[in-house]
């Protein structure tokens, strides 16, 4: 799934374990997991894992599975790509 960075929820320095909160476009997200406070554009969402990219200036590609938690249904990631960005005005503030 196509995100961007959004906020850290919780991160452990000693192991890179994290839980941030990723906004995305894709209509793939299941209901249970779409943040209700936020009222924009797409949705948000919670994604954990090991080392996951927490920079806005890049999307990112997750994937995982949906894992329901005593916190609430979230994606537990098994791998992600850097998408970097392709305009000239991106790759500006991918440098920056």
């Amino acid at each position: 799934m196509r995100c961007r960075y959004v906020k850290e929820i919780f991160y452990n320095k000693d192991n890179g374990f994290c839980i941030f909160v990723y906004h995305t476009k894709d209509a793939g997200v299941p209901e249970a997991a779409k943040d209700t406070r936020y009222k924009g554009e797409g949705v948000h969402f919670t994604a954990t894992g090991i080392g996951l990219p927490n920079t806005d200036t890049t999307e990112t590609e997750l994937i995982g599975n949906w894992v329901k938690s005593k916190y609430g249904l979230q994606l537990q990631v098994e791998s992600y790509e850097e998408i970097l960005p392709q305009t000239k005005e991106g790759i500006k503030g991918y440098l920056a």
